[in-house]
């Protein structure tokens, strides 16, 4: 797969913001996200009268084998149980391998994954974690029906660092780190990387951002 430049672009721009690296919460695998993920996240700033009303989910790792088309099978019934409870508007891939501009220019992978999953995957011209693909995201969820009026009523789900947490907390919403993947892979030197700064922020009282901080029952303050 090419360099991700977008991706580069977006590191080098989060050195200025590292609070963006951090996710809200983290998860062994994508089948101990609760349904829903709201009591998770009421403590860490989530108000009382707030829901979360959409998932955007990873692909490679999270779904499936890495570049693979075909939903793993540890993940079938969780994800069944996830689309139960959300309507077909409220959850999204978002794959920087399926459904972008550079990768999928004819749009056949995502299409051929939408068969597979029964799951929208979003077609966008910038990879994750751009901020043009979070405007992207964020279009697609406030004009389809989804009932998203904010970035705080929305969950980024996936096993990257660099791309799903960031995309997530640069959206405006919350971010799921999945620690492991449905393949059986030892961490690459990237991975270890981001893990490692993680722990480094979290040692160095860096905490995500909050996305209601600020939030009353009447609104903002």
């Amino acid at each position: 797969m090419p360099l991700n430049t977008t991706g580069v672009t977006a590191f080098l721009r989060t050195l200025l913001t590292p609070r963006d690296f951090l996710p809200h919460i983290t998860i062994p695998h994508f089948t101990s996200l609760p349904i829903p993920p709201d009591p998770l996240l009421h403590p860490l700033g989530l108000p009382p009268s707030k829901r979360i009303k959409a998932l955007v989910l990873d692909k490679d790792n999270l779904l499936t084998l890495p570049y693979q088309p075909s939903l793993h099978p540890s993940v079938t019934a969780h994800l069944a149980a996830l689309k139960a409870h959300y309507n077909d508007a409220q959850i999204v891939i978002v794959s920087n391998s399926s459904g972008t501009a550079s990768e999928d220019p004819d749009g056949r992978e995502a299409a051929a994954l939408e068969k597979e999953t029964g799951v929208k995957v979003l077609r966008h011209a910038e990879m994750k974690p751009g901020r043009g693909c979070g405007r992207e995201v964020m279009e697609y969820l406030k004009g389809n029906g989804s009932g998203v009026v904010e970035g705080g009523e929305v969950l980024v789900v996936g096993d990257r660092v660099f791309t799903d947490v960031v995309l997530g907390n640069r959206v405006g919403g919350w971010s799921c780190f999945v620690r492991d993947g449905v393949a059986d892979l030892k961490p690459s030197v990237m991975v270890r990387f981001e893990r490692r700064l993680v722990e480094f922020l979290l040692k160095r009282g860096y905490k995500p951002p909050n996305p209601y901080a600020g939030w009353k029952e009447d609104g903002f303050q």
